[in-house]
């Protein structure tokens, strides 16, 4: 049975929820086909006092259902089904799985689903499983992925904590939403700070990170603001902490080690 939050804690909860869901795309179709239309949005446009609210089903691990023999083959039948036939009438899917094999996720499982988001992959074999290419193996940093839809292309995505998703969930379902400004770029400042510590001794040379950034959409103006930020400032990257030195000359900033300064420190003479 699922849990009353909509929830399934245990795998074998998973096929009924999605015959109830199954059954739930049936009669929404029945309800928008007999007011004359063919999708949610003009449907629920005409019909605001008995509007459908979207649903959308996710599904966090889906090996855990996949690799269970008898359960898996049911579930899956049903979850292809939800997926191929009723977007239109406002159910979607979000599949997950953290086991890109063959054997978890079906070429008929990725024939149903617009979209294709893989992050990091261990070989080329499991990128290819996700994005029928090897373009997300060994991916970096943290947080970059590749998205296909309609066309592909790389993402860095923001690290999102516990208490911002409450957020979204909470606004979503009160029907509220913040606008936010959209950069032109994925680049991050973390990226930035770690290609200049592995690729430039840890100097912030404007001329060099521009050179390597540019073509993603970064602009000269937002890198200055930056580097002009980060000075005399305090960075933790992994377990270290880099401090920001100003530069002076022909010298770029440059980000050193704490604990190199602390040992300079103890080795200069009184």
């Amino acid at each position: 049975m699922v849990a009353p939050n909509g929830i399934c804690y245990k795998n074998n909860q998973v096929p009924r929820a999605l015959e109830w869901l199954h059954g739930e795309g049936e009669r929404r179709i029945g309800i928008i086909r007999e007011s004359g239309y063919k999708e949610i949005g003009r449907y629920n446009q005409h019909n605001r006092k008995m509007a459908l609210p979207h649903i959308i089903l996710v599904i966090d691990e889906w090996a855990d259902v996949k690799l269970m023999k008898k359960l898996g083959a049911e579930a899956e039948e049903l979850l292809i089904n939800i997926a191929q036939r009723f977007r239109a009438v406002g159910i979607h899917v979000i599949l997950c799985t953290q086991v890109p094999k063959a054997e978890v996720v079906s070429t008929r499982i990725k024939g149903v689903l617009p979209a294709k988001l893989a992050f990091s992959c261990p070989t080329n074999q499991a990128s290819m499983v996700i994005i029928d290419n090897a373009g997300a193996k060994g991916l970096e940093p943290a947080g970059r992925c590749i998205l296909q839809w309609n066309s592909e292309m790389a993402i860095q995505t923001p690290y999102i904590n516990d208490e911002i998703i409450h957020e979204i969930v909470e606004a979503a379902k009160g029907g509220k939403f913040t606008p936010v400004v959209v950069k032109k770029h994925d680049v991050t400042q973390l990226e930035i700070q770690e290609w200049a510590l592995n690729n430039d001794n840890g100097n912030l040379s404007f001329s060099r990170l521009f050179a390597a950034f540019k073509t993603r959409g970064l602009t000269a103006a937002e890198l200055t603001q930056w580097l002009q930020e980060w000075e005399k400032q305090e960075i933790m990257i992994s377990s270290s902490i880099y401090k920001v030195e100003a530069g002076a000359g022909n010298r770029p900033r440059r980000m050193v080690a704490l604990d190199n300064q602390e040992t300079l420190k103890e080795e200069k003479p009184n």
